[in-house]
């Protein structure tokens, strides 16, 4: 390769062996314009094997053999389908793919614990909304797939690497402490994603402690994108749209956090809460390490009081994120997250 002006750039491919697990080693040896040698310094890198998507369906209203192998022999809850699915996705080189809906109308009512997996990065978990169930914008849609739990943790995530998109999730909750739409616990490093969600909250009686998403790890890294939580509110009980309650690293893009006791609480740990429409909560933000570009009624840092701006309000109003005119106070969440920016759900 010849580079005759400053920058260029190329791409360079080797084709290795199907060994797995080996380490790679490799050095860039250059002549520079004077007709000098030298070399950069050694960089290494590990074989790992391409993972094999497997499938899998949830359908309450199916009536086949219960097997998760096709929409008709689907299972009828997640929960069954987390307790017979469970293994070790690194060894046997998958990643594992979930779809749900509900063809008839009818809830998964049964709280589910993912819990007895091995993931890797490459080896991920993704629960997913099929198309025509996603959650959408407009409020809670009966007809399509939810998962409406009472008294207990509708999604408790005790893995890594595993990625929830698109699903409507309901917490009743009555006299009931510490129960949450989606709680992340006693995971390691590896990242949780959420997005395309709608969390609503049903919260009465002496409850307390109970939050839309709460991340409860002091190790563990989330992303929450394109979601809307609401609900989680009980007087001057302490409910949180999004709570962070020991430790960990979150990321919070084009949200919606309305209607609850604490939009966004920050308890411990670090979070960056940018692009999010977060107003009409008893307390917009609570903590918060890097806030931008947010719109909220309380006028916290990083926010812009009584403005929905950013993709949440746009698509809180039924636009898109390209529709929002960009100018040094009102930026497009496209300048400011690595993730989907038109995303078709929420």
């Amino acid at each position: 390769m010849n580079f005759t002006a400053t920058p260029q750039w190329a791409n360079v491919t080797k084709t290795l062996n199907s060994t797995v697990g080996i380490a790679i080693g490799y050095m860039w040896y250059l002549t520079n314009n004077k007709g000098n040698p030298t070399n950069t310094d050694i960089f290494t890198l590990n074989t790992t094997a391409a993972s094999t998507e497997v499938i899998r369906y949830v359908d309450p209203d199916a009536t086949g053999s219960a097997n998760g192998t096709s929409w008709t022999n689907a299972y009828n809850n997640l929960s069954d389908w987390e307790d017979k699915e469970d293994t070790n996705l690194v060894t046997d080189g998958n990643w594992h793919h979930v779809y749900v809906r509900s063809s008839g109308g009818t809830a998964d009512t049964v709280a589910v614990t993912i819990s007895g997996w091995t993931t890797g990065r490459e080896n991920y978990i993704l629960i997913e909304a099929a198309s025509g169930d996603e959650a959408v914008k407009t409020g809670w849609d009966t007809n399509r797939y939810r998962l409406e739990v009472t008294d207990a943790r509708a999604i408790d995530i005790q893995e890594d690497y595993v990625r929830v998109d698109g699903l409507q999730i309901k917490l009743t909750s009555v006299d009931t402490n510490n129960v949450h739409g989606i709680n992340v616990v006693l995971v390691g490093t590896g990242d949780i994603r959420i997005s395309n969600c709608r969390i609503d909250g049903d919260i009465s009686g002496t409850s307390t402690g109970n939050h839309g998403i709460q991340m409860n790890d002091a190790d563990a890294t989330m992303k929450i994108w394109n979601c809307i939580v609401t609900g989680f509110i009980n007087g001057a009980n302490t409910q949180a749209g999004y709570r962070q309650q020991v430790g960990g690293t979150v990321e919070i893009y084009n949200s919606i956090f309305y209607g609850n006791n604490i939009g966004i609480y920050e308890w411990s740990g670090t979070s960056i809460i940018k692009n999010n429409a977060v107003f009409n909560n008893t307390d917009d933000v609570s903590g918060g390490d890097t806030e931008d570009y947010n719109a909220n009624d309380d006028g916290e840092t990083g926010s812009t009081p009584g403005q929905h701006t950013g993709m949440a309000a746009q698509r809180q109003r039924g636009g898109s994120c390209n529709s929002h005119r960009r100018d040094e106070n009102r930026k497009s969440c496209c300048d400011n997250r690595r993730y989907e920016c038109n995303v078709p759900h929420l």
